[in-house]
């Protein structure tokens, strides 16, 4: 469809006789394309409030057991390691052997749990991070797979080498002390020559451009923005998976990346280990630019398939949390679209029945319109009046005190002239314009109590309600106590602060 902005100053003065030709040309002052949509169209806000029925953990969908649920001890098993979140993929050993393994990656549908015997990553090489099943015989290759990973991605993109080897040049392995020292210089904000208390943040100058590079490429890893994803096998059309976020995927990602250039000696061990006490020290420390709190790493996230977010490509994404909320954690969202109609969100929240129990779907603000009428069709057309406050500044709550008006298009005794024009299909500006202030002066239903009718009056009621969905979240009482309690929290160390793997860190 095209529109155009025509000037009809002086139109009245045209002599117009059957004489002349059918048309008459006016200037276009301004002219746009839109589309016009059919009555059945697609309702991407409905299909947004019905992902709240189909919210579950991100696994493979599974065949129903039945009440008695797996019969056999194998099927068991498979029920368990599907449950838990895991893939079975190709793999093939060191020696060349084809075979199968059991893989998961950073997004696990059960609570991540950081495992006591979990040997310490940043002294070995990844593959001694897989697990081989008692029962089964089979590798669980999932950390191996991540330390591997962050080998890949660090040697194109992060200068780990140059870091290392100059350390390992520059310091005697006999001298922790000299290690630790030339770790503090890497770290070191310029123009501080305290170390402990002048680290570099990412907003104060730099002293190592190494470092510079190597601190926000790691924060990056820690909050999955440089984890390459793709689709999920499990993730059906219109369908809302939940997760958790694995700390312990992402640091083996990290630790794969600063093990470039290491032949794990005892001064590459000392050196790494002192990388990452520098990085722990960034993750402890309050930032001024997050008003005193400390970075929010990923702990939850949920992943969105649905045709309306194809027809929503800025979809907005918010946590509703409770009032007098005063947590540490930010609670700031990363949105990420995987594809055309596949959105992954995280956040450092997780539902809880405290605090984060909502989430707001909404359109952006420069979606915002205006149109005529909630409802309209060819006998009827239906409005709601929105009240308007009394002084600028002032925010009424939504909806209340609105008033909804319906006009027929056969009018019958006693009903208010008609606003809206069936034949020529516009709207009677002045009849419109008289009605709007006739209910807006209505005791108790409006705040407005000017005079006249102001332009920006009627546009206020022509102006559309930017659509909002809510989603309740799926709460777990025991989480509470896992989160409360550090030697259960896998995103925390025994003193309360989130870190990585580290000999400060256990």
């Amino acid at each position: 469809m095209v529109s155009h902005v025509v000037s009809l100053e002086g139109i009245d003065k045209l002599e117009i006789s059957d004489n002349q030709a059918e048309y008459i040309g006016l200037m276009s002052l301004h002219s746009w394309t839109w589309v016009a949509l059919p009555p059945d169209h697609l309702d991407s806000i409905g299909k947004i409030k019905d992902l709240e029925k189909s919210i579950e953990p991100l696994r493979k969908k599974m065949v129903s057991l039945g009440e008695r649920g797996p019969t056999s001890e194998q099927a068991r098993w498979l029920y368990k390691q599907l449950q838990n979140g895991y893939l079975m993929k190709p793999y093939k050993t060191t020696t060349g052997e084809a075979t199968t393994a059991l893989f998961r990656g950073p997004f696990t549908p059960i609570f991540p749990a950081r495992p006591e015997n979990l040997m310490k990553t940043w002294l070995t090489p990844g593959t001694d991070l897989a697990t081989v099943d008692e029962k089964t015989g089979l590798r669980d290759v999932s950390y191996q797979s991540a330390w591997q990973l962050g080998r890949r991605l660090a040697a194109g993109s992060l200068p780990t080498i140059p870091v290392s080897k100059q350390a390992r040049d520059e310091s005697n392995p006999n001298s922790i002390g000299q290690i630790e020292h030339l770790a503090n210089d890497f770290a070191r904000a310029r123009g501080n020559g305290n170390a402990s208390q002048g680290l570099y943040n990412q907003r104060n100058d730099r002293d190592s451009v190494d470092w510079a590079n190597v601190l926000p490429w790691v924060i990056d890893v820690l909050s999955a923005e440089k984890i390459p994803l793709t689709e999920p096998e499990s993730l059906p059309q219109e369908s809302m998976r939940t997760f958790f976020v694995d700390p312990i995927w992402l640091e083996c990602v990290v630790n794969g990346a600063l093990s470039i250039g290491s032949q794990f000696q005892n001064e590459d061990v000392a050196i790494n280990r002192e990388l990452r006490n520098r990085i722990n020290q960034y993750l402890r420390t309050p930032q001024d630019a997050l008003d005193g709190r400390t970075a929010g790493l990923p702990k939850w996230g949920f992943v969105i398939r649905s045709s309306a977010i194809s027809s929503l490509p800025d979809l907005r994404v918010e946590a509703l949390l409770r009032s007098g909320d005063m947590s540490d954690q930010s609670g700031i969202f990363h949105l990420r679209r995987i594809n055309e109609d596949v959105i992954l969100c995280l956040t450092d929240r997780i539902p809880s029945d405290t605090s984060f129990t909502k989430l707001l779907l909404s359109q952006p603000d420069h979606q915002h319109g205006f149109a005529f009428g909630d409802t309209i069709d060819a006998n009827q057309v239906s409005l709601t009046f929105k009240r308007l406050p009394t002084e600028p500044g002032v925010t009424l709550p939504p909806h209340e005190g609105e008033i909804t008006k319906t006009w027929n298009r056969i009018r019958e005794d006693g009903e208010p002239l008609p606003i809206f024009d069936w034949e020529n299909r516009t709207v009677v500006m002045a009849e419109f314009a008289k009605q709007c202030m006739d209910i807006l002066s209505i005791s108790g239903s409006s705040e407005w109590e000017g005079g006249g009718c102001p332009s920006a009056i009627i546009s206020s009621q022509l102006s559309q309600t930017v659509s909002r969905v809510e989603i309740g979240l799926p709460l777990d009482p025991a989480l509470e106590q896992c989160l409360a309690d550090p030697a259960r929290n896998p995103w925390v160390t025994k003193d309360g602060f989130r870190q990585i793997y580290g000999a400060d860190a256990i």
